[in-house]
């Protein structure tokens, strides 16, 4: 990303390399979270728990 950034300029491409590539890692973070399976049950019940405590 940093590479195809610092080719391109004027505009947007102006911006500091970290701007796009924290933009894009937290896009595809989120994505895979989404795509991924529901926590088991036991998880979930110790959140609740640790949750509740503080």
């Amino acid at each position: 990303m940093v590479i195809l950034w610092k080719h391109q300029s004027g505009g947007i491409f102006d911006l500091y390399e970290i701007v796009p590539g924290f933009i894009l890692s937290s896009f595809v973070i989120w994505l895979i979270t989404r795509m991924d399976k529901e926590p088991a049950l036991e998880i979930q019940e110790e959140f609740d728990r640790v949750q509740q405590s503080v």
